[in-house]
């Protein structure tokens, strides 16, 4: 939102209904230092939420040194879907597996209870396509897309939901269709940070395009400072372009947001800063910092239950390998390879058998010497994500010794498959 002054500011409204009666929230962040600046509360009857959000506008606006758009008002009124639709909003935050799928439940109750509830359906996509990526189960991002265009039918201007239709539209490897998606919610809403997320998201997994993966990214960082999935992207593509001041601080600022939300401060589940941190230190030959960074992911996913978690620990435990293996610990890095691969083999024995696991075990076996099967993981990294697992294995130092191989140069150039 902006202020005639120009300011830009972040509103977060928060509702919560009890059998006591209910409460709706403003949070107005200024961008640049996440200070809230003004947080206006009003209190009422259970089945005056609606009246309640009217009353925390007229607020808002009164606190501002300007005006700003004029509120839209709650697609639905039915406080039943509603309530049902904040709760799978609530757990569709925390990120983790089962809250998830309780997400997925609180949603499809909502647009049961009232079929014409936009922002029920477009969660519903959200929920659904966020599953089928971390399950690497494409099923269930198509069936995202059918809730996602009955939203965008119901609220066709709708920025967040044809950014959501972006992220489904990734994770269905359909890179033109997701640019195209992300760049009509920029046209609805310029300042959506997600968005410019999500066209990174696009040339980084799709296109192996490090350089405008990182631009977009810190375009998204300016835009929400607090954006803690663009810091650790940023702090990834900044390391494999060997810009490791950028790299360094972009995955120090992950860690801040990372800790606030295990703090219970503020933000979103985020996993991977530490060993993003590590990988920048580790390509400059700092192995033992690296280890110690490692560590402290190590002992942070312990403490979380993020849905992303089982891949995590694949990469993870494939660095920490590396690195002992780099400082002559024979014995450390062996014990490391052998839990990545061990948990490689476990996540493809459920079906999980998404692109970026096998491409961190290709690693691992090739540091173990082991060529057959590094190659075969990195074809079926190859597979689900081509153009990036070829741009990143011309230049991972774990991939080294397969170089001379003939089914490597065909993973990192297509075109000298032999006619």
């Amino acid at each position: 939102a902006w202020t005639a002054a120009g300011e830009i500011v972040y509103l977060q409204a928060e509702s919560v209904v009890s059998a006591a009666g209910s409460t709706a929230i403003l949070v107005r962040q200024d961008a640049a230092t996440g200070r809230v600046v003004l947080n206006p509360r009003v209190d009422g009857a259970r089945e005056a939420i609606f009246d309640l959000q009217d009353r925390l506008v007229a607020e808002l606006v009164a606190g501002l040194r300007g005006q700003l758009p004029a509120a839209r008002p709650e697609d639905t009124q039915s406080l039943e879907a509603y309530e049902a639709c904040s709760k799978g909003l609530l757990n569709l935050q925390e990120e983790s597996q089962e809250s998830i799928d309780r997400a997925i439940v609180f949603f499809e109750r909502a647009v049961a209870l009232d079929p014409g509830y936009a922002r029920a359906h477009m969660l519903l996509g959200a929920a659904l396509d966020l599953k089928g990526d971390y399950l690497t189960t494409p099923e269930l991002s198509e069936r995202a897309l059918v809730s996602l265009d009955r939203a965008l039918a119901l609220r066709p201007d709708s920025a967040e939901a044809w950014r959501y239709r972006g992220s489904a539209l990734v994770t269905l490897n359909r890179d033109e269709e997701a640019l195209a998606a992300f760049e009509s919610a920029l046209a609805r809403n310029p300042m959506d940070a997600s968005a410019q997320s999500g066209i990174a998201r696009v040339h980084f997994i799709l296109r192996g395009d490090f350089a405008r993966a990182a631009a977009a990214y810190e375009r998204a960082l300016v835009l929400n400072p607090r954006a803690g999935w663009s810091a650790l992207q940023l702090a990834h593509c900044a390391s494999l372009l060997r810009d490791f001041p950028k790299a360094e601080a972009a995955a120090r600022r992950a860690i801040e947001l990372q800790q606030a939300f295990l703090s219970g401060r503020a933000g979103m589940a985020l996993v991977g800063a530490h060993m993003r941190l590590g990988h920048a230190w580790a390509l400059q030959g700092r192995h033992r910092e690296a280890l110690e960074a490692y560590a402290r992911e190590v002992e942070f996913v312990r403490s979380v239950e993020h849905a992303l978690r089982a891949r995590i620990f694949i990469e993870l435990h494939a660095r920490i390998g590396e690195a002992h293996l780099r400082l002559g610990e024979a014995g450390e890095a062996r014990a490391a390879l052998d839990l990545a691969i061990e948990a490689h083999e476990r996540r493809m024995r459920t079906g999980a058998d998404d692109p970026m696991s096998p491409y961190y075990a290709a690693g691992a076996h090739a540091l173990r010497g082991e060529r057959e099967p590094a190659l075969a993981c990195l074809e079926r990294a190859a597979a689900g994500r081509p153009r990036l697992t070829a741009a990143r294995a011309a230049i991972e130092p774990a991939l080294e010794t397969l170089r001379d191989e003939p089914r490597f140069r065909t993973i990192v150039d297509p075109g000298s498959r032999p006619a």
